[in-house]
């Protein structure tokens, strides 16, 4: 498996905890006081349920969604390493709707109350199964660790899959594309 030298690279069963938080403090009313394993301490979003109405609101999420469910065959059913690079969205905000992916559930439903009995179970089962799985999240809100984590994937090698959540773009681009060249890896990003 993939062993990233970025700190800011981490297995997706290590924030699943907090999702699983977050949809049953929505669910009961509660606020628990639980803290975020996730890097840097950087937390969880604000507002998920927010965060995700606006991503569920875009005009591209279609495509965002494919690009999830990609995600989530390479990692999942391919057992492909594969890394999610967030820098427009919270970690925790993809980690949820992966599990929406992963249970087939709409995200929309769990915030909505259309949550069923077997939904929140199809949800658990989700959760389990991606803590198994070879997927890990990257923070890359600082765009500077991305370049980073180019760096080393090109150096040294890396997954064979790379999931972006912003479209990449000039020395951000002609980087993928010479890793690709090199490497056995698919790059995937909005509007690619």
């Amino acid at each position: 498996m993939y062993s990233p030298t970025n700190h800011k690279t981490v297995a997706v069963r290590e924030i699943l905890d907090q999702v699983v938080i977050d949809v049953i403090e929505h669910f009961f009313n509660l606020r628990l006081d639980a803290k975020t394993v996730w890097c840097g301490g950087a937390g969880v979003p604000e507002n998920l349920q927010a965060e995700v109405k606006h991503l569920l609101a875009l005009n591209n999420f279609t495509g965002l969604h494919d690009q999830l469910r990609i995600t989530y065959r390479s990692a999942m059913v391919f057992r492909f390493p594969t890394v999610l690079c967030c820098h427009n969205y919270d970690p925790i905000t993809w980690a949820f709707l992966m599990v929406c992916v992963a249970a087939k559930i709409h995200s929309e439903d769990v915030f909505t109350g259309w949550l069923t009995e077997a939904s929140f179970r199809q949800l658990r089962k989700a959760v389990k199964k991606l803590s198994r799985g070879s997927l890990q999240i990257m923070d890359a809100t600082d765009l500077e660790d991305f370049q980073l984590f180019l760096e080393d994937v090109a150096q040294n090698g890396g997954p064979c899959v790379v999931h972006c959540d912003w479209k990449l773009e000039g020395d951000e681009q002609k980087s993928v594309e010479m890793i690709v060249k090199h490497q056995d890896m698919l790059f995937v990003w909005p509007g690619k």
